[in-house]
């Protein structure tokens, strides 16, 4: 059986946004192995505070819907502002009927439901990354 590691099949830079600590770190260290570099950030505003620091261009932003300070979809909203073609992967362990009330519409963007495997989440990350850059709606 191949590990992760040995299916290196990222080189993007990757903006990992979530309250949750243990998730936050364990998504790091996933994506990190399948190659990607990655930013992270504990909630909404501390994301667009890295994203202004940050020198080089951000592929994706995998953030959490629901967040304290500033949740997912206001500091994308935000962040393509900086960014307008800046590829978004949502997450959220809440159901769809509350995810729609947040204003994520699973027919615009792309949605990782939580819980989910390491394997999920590099193959979501790796079709977001796939296709064209476009702007939220």
């Amino acid at each position: 059986m191949r590990s992760l590691s040995d299916e290196r099949t990222g080189h993007e830079t990757i903006l990992l946004v979530d309250d949750e600590n243990a998730l936050r770190k364990l998504g790091m260290r996933v994506l990190i192995e399948a190659g990607y570099r990655v930013l992270e950030a504990s909630d909404g505003a501390m994301a667009l505070r890295v994203a202004a620091e940050e020198v080089g261009e951000i592929d994706l932003v995998l953030t959490d819907v629901e967040m304290p300070t500033l949740g997912g979809r206001g500091m994308v909203d935000e962040l393509h502002e900086l960014s307008p073609g800046m590829r978004v992967l949502f997450m959220s362990g809440y159901t769809d009927n509350e995810i729609l009330r947040r204003g994520i519409h699973a027919s615009e963007t792309e949605f990782l439901q939580k819980p989910f495997t390491a394997e999920t989440l590099c193959a979501a990350v790796r079709t977001v990354l796939s296709k064209p850059a476009t702007k939220l709606v």
